[in-house]
């Protein structure tokens, strides 16, 4: 068990639901949490399912579980990143082994709970043990607790998969801090249901997708977990192409492990930029750029007429809306929240959404994979419709340890703040 992989995590486990376990303490129970993953051949025919059961098992690995897998050893209908070769179970048993805990075969050993896709059937677990079914298409992802298989996983887009692994790693992790608040006798908040798991289904708007899309050249400031969960996306949509321009400065570490969707153990130390451009493709290509975009940067730089931001400091998000001549996705995380916004010339910007800095935030703020993955995905999406040529959506919060609520995504509204630090023209007619 790795307590610098699981440092995050821990940080917002610990702050939000359980302040008086000791840190190691709680990635201990983290790391005792073992999961089944099952899913048989004939579920595994499309490249949705796939995609499904990759990024279920990312989402639940980069949580410190112990994951143990049924399922056969089938051929990748398409390219998976960050696994390697050409198979599932063999991608998925070497990317766990360069993560945080070892993935294994399972040998008949105890579970706490279950994940198996759509129709797949399952024998030998004990009644007790919760069995979690992923449903879902292209643009919706479902989780169905304890029932009967009633139906598979279709498509070969990625957003509806990704939907249903963040709702699965979110129920998990509800399964895993029930057990450790019943087991050490343990209150936490009212606002943190601890019942379920509970099931639940979301959607994303159809964009009707077709193949050849054509991405206009973007800029990409950081290369956080955010935007390995933006690109975890848009590397599995098939035939699309675009160019990317990534800024940032830093390398990863160990506790990047926790929520990088694309990232390995073995590639930690090196440029976060390179990470992301290594597993580009000759359709998607990625141009990374190893400086932090400050004011200086962006004025030589010029930056493009698209611009994804997937960086919490604010007083780099107003830097972007100064120097973006277009539009600009900003997206980011807090606590167990997942926010996404767009901004056009001519309308509210970036800092009008977000006014404030928190000089006294944390360095190491705390994350957990489910929401980062929600994150990157609501960008990605935003990204593509844009692309289609969708007018801009109003900016959504998600609750991502509240899924199954009906008011899981929610609309907020932006309008003109007088007291936009960036001073945008909007802003200044209505001051």
């Amino acid at each position: 068990m790795s307590l610098a992989a699981l440092d995050r995590t821990v940080r917002l486990l610990g702050g939000d639901l359980f302040p008086h376990l000791f840190p190691r303490v709680l990635a201990a129970e983290l790391a005792a949490t073992k999961v089944l993953i099952t899913a048989a051949r004939a579920e595994l025919n499309s490249l949705a399912a796939q995609h499904a059961v990759v990024t279920s098992f990312v989402c639940l690995a980069e949580l410190g579980f112990e994951i143990y897998l049924v399922m056969p050893d089938a051929e990748l209908l398409a390219p998976q990143p960050p696994l390697r070769g050409t198979r599932l179970r063999s991608g998925l048993l070497d990317l766990g082994n360069d993560l945080i805990a070892p993935a294994r075969l399972h040998r008949g050993e105890r579970v706490d709970a279950a994940v198996a896709l759509g129709r797949t059937e399952i024998s030998g677990l004990a009644a007790s043990v919760p069995v979690m079914r992923i449903l879902g298409d292209d643009w919706r992802g479902a989780v169905a607790v304890d029932s009967d298989p009633r139906e598979g996983f279709g498509g070969h887009l990625p957003f509806g998969a990704a939907l249903a692994a963040v709702a699965v790693g979110a129920e998990v992790t509800r399964i895993t801090c029930a057990r450790i608040a019943r087991e050490r006798g343990l209150r936490v908040a009212a606002e943190f249901d601890l019942g379920g798991p509970h099931e639940c289904e979301l959607r994303l708007p159809d964009l009707a997708l077709v193949l050849g899309i054509e991405l206009a050249d973007f800029d990409v400031v950081s290369a956080g977990a955010i935007t390995h969960a933006c690109f975890f996306n848009l590397f599995r949509i098939q035939g699309v192409r675009g160019s990317a321009r990534i800024f940032d400065s830093d390398r990863s570490e160990e506790t990047n492990l926790n929520r990088y969707a694309l990232e390995r153990r073995s590639t930690l130390g090196q440029a976060k930029v390179r990470t992301l451009a290594d597993l580009a493709s000759d359709e998607l290509g990625v141009e990374p750029v190893e400086r932090r975009l400050d004011e200086g940067l962006a004025t030589r730089a010029r930056l493009r007429n698209h611009v994804l931001v997937g960086v919490d400091h604010i007083p780099s998000r107003w830097t972007v809306q100064r120097h973006s001549p277009g539009w600009i996705c900003v997206a980011g995380t807090s606590h167990f929240t997942a926010m996404v916004s767009e901004h056009e010339p001519g309308t509210p910007c970036a800092a009008c959404l977000h006014p404030r800095d928190d000089p006294n935030a944390p360095m190491r703020l705390p994350t957990i994979s489910f929401v980062s993955l929600l994150a990157g995905t609501l960008q990605a999406h935003r990204l593509l419709a844009h692309a289609l040529g969708f007018p801009p959506t109003p900016p959504l919060l998600a609750a991502g340890f509240n899924l199954s609520s009906p008011n899981a995504f929610a609309e907020i509204g932006l309008a003109a703040n007088p007291n936009c630090p960036v001073r945008c023209p909007v802003s200044t007619c209505a001051a």
